[in-house]
């Protein structure tokens, strides 16, 4: 596409591979390993139907936000979003794996992965499996999965999942005004998106990889149906894109215009209002941590105590068994 040159030209890196993906819908990616210099390959993946439905200035608004957002390093946050959240998958199955078959089938397959040895779809597999483990087969294993899984939702939804998706949500803005810089025209940033965004940017299959899509596959929260979200199984609190009218909103201003599209949210302006928040906001925050830290512990010391007794039991039939009759 003589698009995507031109794009890379004016950002200053290698020309991308295109993959045109035939499924329905109506958005495109940005994929790739850790991008960390201009020579290093990126692929932008474009859905057919926005070749055939997007005229060349609407193309080149939304392939210059793909391409922007790989040029300000968002590949290596992406791979540092999943590989957190796949850190807690492979931390509660290295938990589980003395007692729980279905913990050492996921480890054996992420070593497969690791040694290069497994396909595409086995790889694929395994990638789902530490996003969202769900493990606990037995009744040992069960207990000591529900506490976890606890633990996880709990820190997950409160400071990981926040910490995560919060950022993330400001790089899209940050590709947004990038892509006005590459084309010079924010007009044509704008309309690109808003009749993107107009079309149907859902896409099969597309869930687990939402962060790279230029628009949220899954814009009402709900993936097709029958296919996993990856916003659900590793419990974000918070979407990693913004709400689509916030992004037609900065770019209406980045061109000049003043936007119609949604009224101006009123902000308590004055001391009187902020010490009214910080009388009201602030106690309620020492609550919420307080009720946060006392729910972390009380997991916590029911893990420890499970735990426990399951040492208890084994230690206590072994040493019967090698002490002998009295």
């Amino acid at each position: 596409m003589n698009v995507v040159a031109e794009m890379a030209a004016a950002a200053g890196i290698a020309v991308p591979e295109v993959l045109v993906l035939d499924v329905p819908g109506h958005n495109l990616a940005v994929v790739g390993g850790r991008w960390r210099r201009p020579e290093d390959p990126i692929t932008i993946a474009v859905s057919r139907d926005v070749l055939v439905d997007l005229d060349r200035d609407g193309t080149t608004g939304v392939v210059a936000i793909a391409v922007s957002s790989a040029v300000n390093g968002d590949l290596r946050m992406a791979h540092t979003l999943c590989a957190v959240q796949a850190a807690y998958g492979i931390a509660v199955a290295v938990f589980l794996a003395p007692v729980d078959a279905r913990a050492r089938r996921l480890l054996r397959r992420l070593a497969a992965v690791a040694r290069g040895t497994a396909s595409p779809e086995q790889e694929k597999a395994a990638v789902e499996g530490a996003l969202s483990f769900e493990g606990g087969n037995g009744v040992a294993a069960s207990l000591a999965f529900l506490t976890w899984r606890l633990n996880f939702w709990i820190t997950n939804l409160i400071l990981v999942g926040p910490a995560l998706a919060l950022p993330w949500r400001a790089r899209r803005y940050l590709a947004d005004s990038t892509a006005v810089q590459l084309t010079r025209q924010p007009q044509i940033v704008l309309d690109g998106l808003q009749r993107l965004a107009g079309l149907t940017p859902r896409l099969p299959g597309a869930s687990y990889a939402a962060s790279c899509f230029v628009l949220d596959p899954s814009p009402d929260g709900r993936p097709a149906d029958g296919e996993p979200d990856l916003a659900q199984e590793v419990g974000l609190a918070v979407a990693v894109h913004p709400p689509i009218g916030r992004r037609l909103e900065r770019l209406d201003r980045l061109a000049g215009r003043t936007s119609e599209r949604s009224p101006a949210r009123h902000r308590p302006r004055g001391v009187l209002a902020a010490l009214v928040l910080s009388l009201v906001l602030v106690p309620l925050a020492v609550l919420f941590v307080a009720v946060l830290l006392a729910l972390v512990l009380t997991c916590v010391l029911l893990a420890v105590t499970v735990l426990g007794l399951g040492v208890l039991i084994v230690v206590g039939s072994l040493h019967a068994v090698l002490r002998g009759p009295a």
